[in-house]
């Protein structure tokens, strides 16, 4: 059986509606939510299922690779929905002091001034519009990748995003390969250290480690004389594989509050509003 965009929501925010026991809790999940990344491994191919700003990267020879997108409400195509759904995207501003100016910094994109990601699982006061679940404002249809487990494959990270507040998926590659290359052998000790190092994020910090044996790879096939070099890539795709996978691995984070950032701008150069469209 096929894990399709629809299965995925009816096991998110289809069943949670249906689940009454939230309702005697104030505020959630109509005003609260998570976002989730999943990685499923079967055979020798991995299958990522991703909502909201977790994130999941592929290491292959020391380099990244981003299976998963990070749903923020500023990308053009989440823009798009959010707008077509009557919603808006605003940003974050605070005036602060600079070398003796006022002045006034940016920070995050958020969905009616709320929500600072675009696809969650929960906050049902942004999704009370009637339109179906896939035309919400902030929707729970996840992206789904898929990628072969190859000869050059090493770890998968997945981890929510106080980790990337504050590294790129480049640097958190370079962070897990400097720990194995000095000698550290737990993967618990290298996730732990790798929140320490991100410890400064005001956000939820969740980090999940997975290293590949070399049994689990497929070797690369040499290129043939007449054909050219397919390298293997990431297909994105709209359903999975069998849902009995071997492994199966999770980094889940609440409604984050984001500390400010981005550059200082002389008031001037800003409109009226305090948010910015």
């Amino acid at each position: 059986m096929k894990i399709t965009r629809t299965i995925w929501m009816a096991l998110m925010d289809e069943q949670l509606r249906e689940y009454d026991e939230w309702r005697a809790i104030k505020g959630i999940p109509y005003s609260e939510g998570s976002t989730a990344s999943v990685a499923l491994i079967r055979g020798n191919q991995i299958i990522v299922g991703s909502v909201g700003d977790s994130r999941c990267v592929l290491s292959r020879n020391g380099q990244a690779m981003d299976l998963s997108t990070d749903h923020k409400p500023n990308l053009p195509d989440e823009r798009r929905r959010i707008q077509t759904a009557g919603g808006r995207v605003t940003r974050d501003t605070r005036r602060v002091w600079c070398a003796g100016q006022e002045r006034v910094q940016l920070g995050s994109y958020r969905v009616n001034g709320l929500l600072a990601m675009s696809r969650s699982i929960g906050d049902f006061v942004l999704k009370s519009n009637g339109l179906s679940a896939t035309e919400q404002m902030v929707t729970c249809n996840p992206d789904v990748r898929t990628a072969d487990i190859t000869d050059d494959t090493e770890f998968l990270l997945i981890a929510s995003d106080g980790i990337w507040d504050i590294l790129s998926s480049q640097g958190a590659v370079d962070f897990v390969h400097q720990k194995l290359a000095s000698g550290t052998t737990d993967l618990r000790t290298i996730c732990e250290g790798l929140l320490s190092h991100c410890f400064r994020s005001r956000d939820n910090s969740t980090v999940i480690l997975v290293q590949f044996k070399p049994a689990a790879r497929i070797p690369l096939a040499p290129p043939a004389s007449a054909a050219p070099v397919v390298n293997p890539s990431v297909t994105e795709t709209s359903s999975a594989a069998n849902p009995d996978a071997s492994a199966e691995a999770k980094a889940n984070s609440g409604r984050e509050i984001e500390e400010l950032e981005g550059p200082l701008l002389p008031l001037s150069t800003l409109p009226s509003s305090s948010q910015l469209l």
